[in-house]
């Protein structure tokens, strides 16, 4: 884990007893996905949660959990509503899924981009 990430994560100053272990990149591939899980859930047996960024990524979590007998001992979070996502989670392996709005994240980009393009119009005017 890079340290600029742990920083701007801050969340083991906001909740002192939460370690963050780990982050991993798995480039949304679900195998490489649960690669990392199981080599993190070997490595930290006293691992209580992993998060999972993408649906993708969190189908290969659910199997690593799954696969080590740990459903019921690991939360998993989702940030993704893929059916597999959901399927998982109706069966208890996953626990929570924040859900996305793409179609207002992607408006409020392309609000940001518009801002940014007419701040850097006005000050070329300048």
């Amino acid at each position: 884990m890079l340290s600029s990430e742990k920083q701007d994560l801050k969340i083991e100053t906001k909740y002192p007893d939460v370690e963050i272990v780990d982050i991993q990149y798995c480039e949304s591939d679900p195998l490489k996905a649960v690669e990392q899980a199981t080599n993190m859930i070997n490595a930290e047996p006293e691992l209580k949660g992993i998060w999972g960024v993408s649906g993708n990524s969190t189908v290969g979590i659910a199997n690593a959990v799954s696969e080590l007998n740990k459903v019921g001992e690991i939360f998993v979070v989702d940030f993704d509503n893929i059916e597999p996502v959901i399927t998982a989670l109706e069966s208890g392996i996953i626990q929570a899924i924040a859900v996305q709005m793409p179609s207002r994240m992607g408006a409020e980009s392309v609000q940001t981009i518009i801002h940014i393009i007419m701040a850097i119009t006005q000050i070329l005017k300048k």
